[in-house]
């Protein structure tokens, strides 16, 4: 059921709720669509620019976006109490765009993109409860994240004999292990779990 004016794309869906983008020729933004009441809730509302690219679990909504012209941060509402949080601030040297955000039993993950001499890219993981950020899996070219319960499935980019392609990777949140499931003969993308 989209609003009128805004072409749907970028979809999540958990219980009551989809999430999903709306665009229109100058911005893009996130909506939750109750299935029980039939009625679509501007997520992004208050915030200027746009913001896309949602997930979706029980009352929680995960999203990407920013200001036109900067880089793209996390957020995450909460449709139980309409609850607006910024999770990552792109302000230190070096900071570019948080992607691909995630979000399954109180946690969330995402990548971040960092360039410069103190960069710290990787595979970030947010804890809703006690709203602390971690780095889980450090490195440049580990991206699109998924989660669930305690384990972590991402890609990471692979150059092998001239050929680029991509790994599928597993971390286990409780140990720690980081292992390939995938071998690099194939170019891997978008795991979920």
């Amino acid at each position: 059921v989209p609003v009128q004016g805004r072409t749907p794309s970028f979809l999540s869906a958990d219980g009551t709720y989809i999430a999903w983008t709306g665009a229109n020729t100058t911005d893009s933004r996130t909506y939750m669509y109750s299935l029980p009441t039939g009625k679509n809730i501007e997520v992004s509302k208050s915030l200027p620019g746009s913001y896309y690219n949602p997930c979706v679990d029980g009352q929680s909504v995960v999203f990407q976006g920013g200001k036109t012209g900067a880089y793209d941060d996390i957020f995450l509402y909460e449709a139980n109490n309409g609850l607006l949080t910024q999770i990552t601030y792109n302000t230190s040297p070096g900071d570019a765009n948080d992607w691909n955000p995630r979000v399954q039993g109180g946690r969330i993950v995402w990548e971040k993109d960092m360039t410069g001499a103190g960069a710290k890219p990787g595979i970030y993981l947010y804890d809703i409860a006690t709203g602390t950020s971690s780095m889980i899996i450090p490195g440049n070219d580990y991206r699109d994240p998924d989660i669930w319960g305690d384990y972590v499935v991402c890609t990471k980019g692979v150059v092998a004999g001239g050929k680029v392609s991509s790994q599928v990777f597993l971390y286990n949140l409780a140990t720690a292990e980081l292992k390939a499931i995938t071998d690099a003969s194939k170019d891997n993308e978008d795991p979920r779990i």
